[in-house]
Protein backbone atom coordinates (compact mmCIF):
# COMPACT_ATOMS: atom_id res chain seq x y z
CA UNK A 1 0.00 0.00 0.00
CA UNK A 2 0.73 3.48 -0.49
CA UNK A 3 0.72 6.41 2.06
CA UNK A 4 -2.18 8.75 1.95
CA UNK A 5 0.10 11.67 1.10
CA UNK A 6 1.45 9.59 -2.14
CA UNK A 7 -1.74 8.63 -3.44
CA UNK A 8 -3.23 12.10 -3.30
CA UNK A 9 -0.21 13.57 -4.85
CA UNK A 10 -0.48 10.93 -7.28
CA UNK A 11 -3.96 11.48 -8.11
CA UNK A 12 -3.46 14.97 -8.70
CA UNK A 13 -0.69 14.63 -11.49
CA UNK A 14 -3.04 12.37 -13.10
CA UNK A 15 -5.95 14.38 -12.97
CA UNK A 16 -4.02 17.51 -13.97
CA UNK A 17 -4.96 16.90 -18.06
CA UNK A 18 -8.67 16.91 -16.91
CA UNK A 19 -8.79 20.18 -15.07
CA UNK A 20 -7.15 21.68 -18.08
CA UNK A 21 -10.19 20.77 -19.59
CA UNK A 22 -12.66 22.23 -17.42
CA UNK A 23 -14.05 25.91 -17.05
CA UNK A 24 -12.02 28.25 -15.30
CA UNK A 25 -12.64 29.43 -11.54
CA UNK A 26 -15.25 32.19 -12.62
CA UNK A 27 -16.82 30.62 -14.95
CA UNK A 28 -17.58 27.75 -12.46
CA UNK A 29 -19.30 30.42 -10.26
CA UNK A 30 -16.07 31.31 -7.72
CA UNK A 31 -16.72 35.32 -8.28
CA UNK A 32 -16.06 38.55 -6.44
CA UNK A 33 -19.48 37.52 -5.30
CA UNK A 34 -18.33 33.85 -3.82
CA UNK A 35 -15.56 35.18 -1.98
CA UNK A 36 -17.28 37.88 -0.18
CA UNK A 37 -20.33 35.04 0.86
CA UNK A 38 -17.69 32.43 1.51
CA UNK A 39 -15.90 34.50 3.77
CA UNK A 40 -18.66 35.47 5.89
CA UNK A 41 -20.11 31.92 5.96
CA UNK A 42 -15.99 31.19 7.42
CA UNK A 43 -16.32 33.72 10.13
CA UNK A 44 -19.72 31.95 11.26
CA UNK A 45 -18.64 28.44 11.16
CA UNK A 46 -14.76 28.94 12.08
CA UNK A 47 -13.94 25.21 12.43
CA UNK A 48 -13.45 22.27 10.21
CA UNK A 49 -16.65 20.08 10.50
CA UNK A 50 -14.98 16.74 9.46
CA UNK A 51 -12.43 17.37 12.12
CA UNK A 52 -15.22 18.56 14.94
CA UNK A 53 -16.60 15.28 14.51
CA UNK A 54 -13.14 13.68 15.14
CA UNK A 55 -13.34 15.83 18.14
CA UNK A 56 -10.29 17.90 16.82
CA UNK A 57 -10.50 21.78 16.91
CA UNK A 58 -9.22 22.70 13.52
CA UNK A 59 -9.46 25.80 12.00
CA UNK A 60 -11.61 26.20 8.65
CA UNK A 61 -10.04 27.66 5.79
CA UNK A 62 -12.63 27.14 2.68
CA UNK A 63 -16.22 26.18 2.08
CA UNK A 64 -17.04 23.05 0.33
CA UNK A 65 -20.03 21.90 -1.69
CA UNK A 66 -21.33 18.77 0.47
CA UNK A 67 -22.72 17.94 -2.98
CA UNK A 68 -20.53 18.88 -5.84
CA UNK A 69 -22.96 21.57 -7.88
CA UNK A 70 -21.52 20.70 -11.28
CA UNK A 71 -22.37 24.05 -12.71
CA UNK A 72 -26.02 23.82 -10.68
CA UNK A 73 -26.11 27.89 -9.74
CA UNK A 74 -28.71 26.75 -7.19
CA UNK A 75 -26.97 23.79 -5.26
CA UNK A 76 -23.88 26.15 -5.89
CA UNK A 77 -25.61 29.16 -3.75
CA UNK A 78 -27.40 26.78 -1.47
CA UNK A 79 -25.80 27.59 2.12
CA UNK A 80 -27.29 24.50 3.25
CA UNK A 81 -25.01 22.69 0.84
CA UNK A 82 -22.31 24.42 2.34
CA UNK A 83 -19.69 23.40 5.09
CA UNK A 84 -16.60 24.84 6.46
CA UNK A 85 -13.44 22.44 6.03
CA UNK A 86 -9.80 22.72 6.75
CA UNK A 87 -7.25 22.08 3.81
CA UNK A 88 -6.48 18.33 4.71
CA UNK A 89 -10.22 17.35 4.91
CA UNK A 90 -11.12 19.09 1.50
CA UNK A 91 -8.18 17.39 -0.18
CA UNK A 92 -8.80 13.87 1.47
CA UNK A 93 -12.91 14.71 0.41
CA UNK A 94 -11.64 16.12 -3.27
CA UNK A 95 -9.71 13.15 -3.84
CA UNK A 96 -12.48 10.63 -3.15
CA UNK A 97 -14.96 12.01 -4.86
CA UNK A 98 -16.04 11.17 -8.49
CA UNK A 99 -12.70 9.60 -8.85
CA UNK A 100 -10.05 12.00 -8.11
CA UNK A 101 -9.01 15.54 -8.54
CA UNK A 102 -11.05 17.97 -10.96
CA UNK A 103 -14.34 15.85 -11.12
Amino acid sequence: GRCEACTTKRNSSRNHKVDANRPNAYRRGYTHKWAKRSKAYLISNPLCVICRKQGKYTDAVLVDHIIPHKGDGDLFSDTANWQALCTTCHDIKTATEDGGFGH
